[in-house]
């Protein structure tokens, strides 16, 4: 017994030794590491070089309102990043925006504030990489590899939570790694510190408590520190405190500000918002569609967005990294496995949680998985060292030095190029066309009696971004389009009756009643009667085209007001009866830089928010070829065609693709020069021949066919299209000239109408 007490006790001894040689090793030395702030500067600058100037579409501008005047965001209320922007906002940073030549300062200065959280987050990344690799150029390519990410880059450059949810995550496992190692109390304090901060940012974060947990449990039981239970004690309070960021809404609330998002003063409505509650009904009914996406679906649209991001090197890598979780012998396997759990308990949540979502709709989730691009790019660098040391077994013992240049080297190339594949996908510095919505607006509304003017969709977060944090639009009422079924005792109707005492608000279960349960209809019908029982104080204005009023449903006065502020037709240049663009208000405009846009840059999400521009870059074309400036009307014209997929109105679609033709076969008889008059009949026949194989039926299309082969002499093909579209109109006195012209030989004149 007395023999076997002294071995215990000397193998103790020497285990403890062996933790405290560990520990000593993995200290990194006291040394300048120059590389530790290149991890953010060098991301730094080139979020600076490519930053939204203005705000963005989406949520920004309501976050950025929330912010400014102390109000409160959409459930979750996101109250870390609201309190941080609101903090950050009273910095003045004026100066150095103007010196800038900033077009809005506000939003700018919001729109900084994530590029630095997106920066600090590649700073840890790279610490992280650094203590789990001891090779810091490798480590240094890793975290620029994630900074260079598509997604985190996007976001780092308006003002989004999420670069803010990636900086709370990484520094989650840079502190369960310390954690892990040290089994210091402090670490455990900072870790769950962390944890509550990143709840208090995006509930994603949710998924990484697990791995917190387990790490946790060793410290219990592994740990020899002194005092333990205190330290937990503190680990406790350091999570309330974070979580109590929270608190903001109800205080926030209590002085009703613009933003009062289901006035959050009471234990349920609290809940409400902190859970999304709120949103769970909705969701339900547009969640699950039966031609949604199923498994294999969103597997492949998860593989996608990773090689989007991290580009084709990365995920090779990361699949050996798997089998390098558990086969690498350093003493953190289980820190290597909590990982790995970490990404896959996010990825079933994915496929789960996401299953039956239309394609359309999935893409607006990328966001929330931005943490998971940074877990694969750790499970790559764990894959390329377990990789190495397979084919090399003699590299790292034998070669240290050019061991580390040579992962370092490999590892940035890779992050070089994936910054040459997503800088221009990337790139907002020349985004302004928000910033342009909102002038016409501006400078189109008129200014006779109090408005209310409707949006749609997310639209209304700039319009809240003008009329508080702006203040601008002192006299208009704005309403979301979203917010028609929101019933009468909801918050955001009891936030207009206290702005706007007069105002009247249908029943909503009134409505719900008369459009026997058809949706699209309950908006239209919304309308008809808010207007009806408005129309004595307000005018009512909208910013976008709507559908086709139903007489027998809805009360017809109302479809005079269904013309956009930006989207109304310009024939004959002006309208009596309501807005219009004035000629001057393009001389304030800068076009070239909204005609620099690039459509092929831009990922799924802005394509699909953009497509709503086909109709006023259309009316911004016809503008100016109703003023015979044709060259601009061609740049115009060529603008407008890509956007032309997002349009829901088919008929119209045909109709402006038939406009934009019609534009170049104008142009091509108005030029001298042969070589461009070809080029111009040559795109205005590629867009009459796609118009002839949609519309089979329809006269005019195959009518500017005949035109066009009669201009470029085929006289055969001319009267093929021409007889085909008498044949399907025949009682159409204008085909019936064509033929005749084409027979005769003689010159069509451009008089022939557009439909």
């Amino acid at each position: 017994i007395h023999i076997y007490k002294n071995n215990t006790i000397l193998y103790y001894e020497k285990k403890k030794l062996r933790l405290e040689a560990r520990r000593h090793r993995d200290e990194p030395r006291r040394r300048f590491d120059i590389l530790a702030p290149l991890s953010f500067i060098v991301p730094m600058v080139l979020y600076w070089r490519t930053l939204c100037p203005v705000v963005f579409y989406g949520d920004s501008g309501e976050l950025i309102t929330a912010a400014k005047v102390g109000g409160l965001a959409f459930p979750t209320g996101y109250p870390a990043y609201i309190i941080s922007l609101a903090l950050f906002l009273r910095i003045p940073l004026e100066s150095l925006a103007l010196s800038l030549e900033t077009i809005d300062t506000l939003a700018w200065q919001a729109n900084l504030l994530s590029a630095i959280f997106g920066a600090l987050a590649c700073f840890v990344l790279y610490l992280l990489l650094r203590r789990i690799t001891k090779l810091p150029l490798a480590a240094f390519g890793a975290a620029l590899c994630f900074a260079f990410s598509r997604t985190l880059w996007q976001q780092s450059l308006v003002a989004e939570v999420y670069s803010l949810n990636a900086l709370l995550c990484v520094c989650i496992l840079y502190f369960d790694l310390r954690l892990w190692e040290a089994m210091r109390g402090r670490y455990l304090i900072l870790r769950w510190l962390f944890q509550a901060l990143a709840l208090a940012n995006h509930p994603m974060s949710i998924f990484f408590i697990p791995i917190g947990l387990y790490i946790s449990l060793l410290y219990l039981f592994k740990s020899e520190e002194l005092r333990k239970l205190k330290r937990v004690g503190y680990t406790v309070l350091a999570f309330l405190l974070g979580l109590s960021l929270y608190l903001y809404l109800p205080i926030a609330s209590s002085f009703d500000p613009p933003l009062d998002y289901e006035n959050p003063e009471t234990l349920g409505n609290f809940l409400k918002v902190v859970t999304r509650a709120t949103y769970s009904d909705e969701f339900s009914r547009w969640q699950w569609d039966e031609g949604g996406m199923q498994t294999l679906d969103l597997g492949r649209t998860f593989f996608n967005w990773s090689l989007d991001n991290l580009g084709p090197a990365i995920l090779p890598l990361a699949i050996i990294g798997i089998i390098a979780v558990f086969r690498i012998r350093d003493g953190r396997r289980g820190y290597r496995f909590g990982v790995l759990l970490t990404q896959i308990l996010l990825l079933a949540f994915f496929w789960i949680y996401y299953r039956g979502v239309s394609e359309f709709d999935v893409q607006f989730m990328e966001v929330y998985y931005i943490p998971n691009h940074m877990m694969t790019i750790l499970l790559a660098v764990w894959g390329l060292i377990y990789l190495v040391s397979v084919v090399l077994p003699e590299a790292r013992r034998a070669y240290s030095p050019r061991y580390a240049l040579g992962m370092g080297v490999f590892i940035l190339i890779i992050a070089v190029s994936i910054c040459v594949s997503n800088y221009s996908k990337s790139d907002r510095s020349r985004n302004l066309i928000a910033h342009y919505y909102l002038e016409d607006v501006l400078n189109t509304l008129p200014d006779v009696r109090p408005k209310i003017l409707v949006t749609s969709g997310d639209d209304i977060f700039l319009f809240w971004y003008l009329k508080y944090a702006h203040n601008a639009l002192p006299d208009t009422i704005v309403i979301g389009g979203n917010t028609f079924f929101a019933s009468r005792d909801n918050w955001y109707w009891q936030w207009m009756l206290r702005e706007n005492p007069d105002l009247n608000i249908p029943d909503i279960e009134d409505v719900i009643r008369d459009s026997r349960d058809d949706r699209q209809m309950q908006s239209k019908l919304y309308i008809s009667r808010l207007y009806q029982a408005n129309k004595q104080r307000y005018d009512i204005l909208f910013t976008n085209f709507s559908e086709r009023i139903a007489p027998d449903t809805v009360d017809p006065s109302i479809s005079r007001y269904l013309r956009g502020v930006l989207m109304q037709l310009v024939d004959n240049g002006r309208e009596a009866d309501g807005l219009y663009l004035e000629e001057t208000l393009f001389k304030t405009y800068n076009l070239d830089s909204i005609l620099a846009l690039d459509y092929e840059s831009f990922d799924f999400y802005e394509k699909e928010l953009f497509s709503r521009y086909a109709l006023p870059l259309y009316n911004y074309a016809r503008f100016f070829m109703s003023i015979n400036d044709t060259p601009r009307s061609l740049e115009f014209f060529a603008l407008a065609r890509p956007f032309l997929k997002g349009l829901d109105n088919f008929e119209f679609e045909g109709h402006v693709k038939n406009e934009i033709g019609l534009a170049y076969s104008r142009a091509a008889m108005l030029t001298d020069d042969e070589q461009h008059k070809t080029e111009l009949y040559g795109k205005a026949m590629e867009i009459f021949s796609e118009l002839v194989l949609l519309f089979p039926e329809k006269a005019i299309y195959h009518a500017h066919m005949a035109k066009l082969h009669h201009f470029k002499g085929n006289t055969s093909e001319a009267l093929e299209e021409a007889n085909e579209a008498l044949k399907l109109d025949p009682e159409n006195p204008f085909i019936q000239r064509l033929i005749e012209r084409i027979e005769n030989g003689v010159l069509i004149d451009d008089n022939f109408p557009s439909e």
